[in-house]
């Protein structure tokens, strides 16, 4: 039996770090030696936690201590040579696992404080010693919990395990993980993702954030020969499933852009549906699960950031061309059976979010202007092409635009006035000047806008400050008072709900 006792420490780092790229001979060895090298592994301390190394000192040339370096090589060896541990020797390996948790989250946490999170954001060609680390221990994570070694109890047993497993996931996105490494991280979050994951996601760093952002970026400006939508679908279950749980994050990839390089993908999905004239090759492409799953999580993070973000983030994805995507991809996936997917999913819901935002002028202003070009010119002007479809989606959205550009010009002729200035007697016009600034003001006139100058100067730097920050934008006066006219007039017709509707104000404590 072969122990770390026999070997020098030197040796010892040496046949560790080579176990993995030998055959079965060297897993026995493995499997004989396992309890000795945790229980040597248990035996270490980690240096103390002041000592965290600078970003300048994360480099592959940086020397490691003896110890951390005896540490870094038992756990890559566990990484790596677990996987391959047959079915029959697997009972014995979890039991010895389980024994020493501790001391492999122990280490495994003094790594990620001291050498992974301190190199955060990555570049993609980087090789440090962060990278080397997070690899390690992201591959250890995602084995020992794909495969039920660590479960819940020793999660929630081990203080700060829980936040640690979530950290180094998070960051292994932005080191672009094989597929299968994806597939494990996401049959672990399917367990554990609402349990421990919240308070974990709120408080994620900003390089964290701005290292995910980068990742988005590359995958989706990748040329159309090598995009892969496999890594994309995945990744952006993860992003969706993080931006829906933490709003702070939410928040972050807001404000750097993420609306953009979503919508940019769903476009290019769009165009390529629209450009293929092929049957058999448009066919492929729908029923190409990667492709579909791409598109609903693409459109869930849409729905989500439309939900925070506000008209600002619609008008946004609809000058972008977000609309005509959407109705190339029904008109192809309407006749198609697709296994596990929804109409609502695939773009019902967002559809609806947009024809609900409609009550919003510049949104109403921004759809009138999409509508009137190919292809929604012709899909609106034709009854029985949109009547088609199975789903009554795209005929309640063109009733809706309808609707709302028939109340729009009528609140034209009795418009209430929209001028910011408390002075003005002008009447109401059609052509506004708008704030260049904080984007929220209006004014009929210039001189209006000069007059009101020292009262509307504190309001409009508070605001271009919040606009910085990412703090969505509040419907402003003007949009306020055009939604009341329009509830009043959508509810005209309708006495039976108002009456009901006075009543339960009046008799509701």
């Amino acid at each position: 039996r072969a122990t770390s006792n026999m070997n020098t420490p030197l040796e010892l780092l040496q046949e560790l770090s080579q176990l993995h790229s030998h055959g079965a001979k060297e897993r026995r060895i493995f499997l004989n030696r396992l309890p000795a090298d945790l229980s040597d592994l248990a035996k270490i301390k980690p240096p103390c936690e002041s000592t965290v190394i600078g970003t300048s000192s994360n480099h592959r040339s940086y020397t490691l201590p003896d110890n951390v370096q005896r540490a870094e090589d038992i756990l890559t060896a566990i990484a790596s040579v677990f996987p391959k541990v047959q079915h029959l020797h697997r009972f014995r390996v979890v039991s010895t696992l389980r024994k020493y948790w501790s001391a492999m989250h122990l280490w495994m946490s003094y790594m990620v404080k001291t050498y992974i999170e301190s190199g955060l954001p990555y570049d993609s060609d980087d090789d440090s010693i962060g990278i080397r680390m997070l690899r390690t221990v992201l591959v250890l994570c995602s084995e020992l919990l794909s495969t039920g070694v660590i479960r819940i109890q020793e999660l929630e047993s081990t203080p700060g395990a829980a936040d640690m497993v979530v950290r180094v996931q998070i960051y292994g996105l932005c080191v672009h993980p094989s597929a299968r490494l994806l597939d494990l991280m996401i049959n672990g979050w399917n367990d554990i993702w609402f349990h421990v994951h919240r308070d974990t996601l709120n408080n994620i760093s900003i390089p964290a954030s701005t290292a995910l952002i980068k990742v988005l970026t590359c995958l989706c400006q990748k040329r159309p020969l090598t995009i892969r939508y496999r890594d994309l679908s995945q990744w952006l279950f993860v992003w969706s499933m993080g931006t829906e749980t933490s709003q702070m994050l939410l928040q972050q990839s807001i404000k750097r852009r993420s609306v953009y390089f979503v919508t940019h993908t769903l476009t290019r999905i769009g165009k390529n549906i629209k450009n293929i004239e092929s049957t058999k090759r448009l066919q492929n492409i729908i029923n190409d699960l990667n492709v579909v799953d791409t598109w609903k999580y693409a459109v869930r993070h849409l729905c989500i950031a439309f939900d925070y973000g506000g008209y600002d983030t619609i008008v946004f994805s609809l000058e972008m061309g977000l609309l005509s995507a959407l109705w190339y991809f029904s008109q192809v996936c309407g006749d198609c059976l697709l296994a596990g997917h929804t109409v609502d999913e695939l773009y019902g819901t967002i559809v609806e979010k947009i024809a609900a935002a409609s009550m919003y002028r510049i949104v109403l202003k921004t759809l009138q202007k999409v509508l009137r070009k190919h292809p929604l010119r012709d899909a609106t002007s034709q009854s029985d092409q949109v009547q088609k479809h199975s789903d009554p989606i795209w005929k309640k959205f063109e009733e809706v635009m309808r609707v709302r550009t028939m109340f729009t010009e009528e609140l034209l002729l009795v418009e209430p006035k929209v001028c910011a200035d408390p002075k003005c007697n002008s009447p109401s016009v059609s052509k506004l000047f708008r704030c260049s600034a904080c984007q929220m003001t209006y004014y009929c006139s210039r001189p209006c806008q000069k007059s009101h100058r020292s009262e509307h100067r504190d309001p409009c730097y508070s605001r271009v400050a919040e606009r910085k920050e990412g703090v969505p934008r509040s419907a402003d006066s003007r949009d306020l008072n055009s939604l009341l006219a329009l509830i009043s007039h959508e509810l005209r017709n309708r006495q039976d709900e108002v009456s009901y509707q006075d009543a339960y104000k009046h008799t509701s404590p």
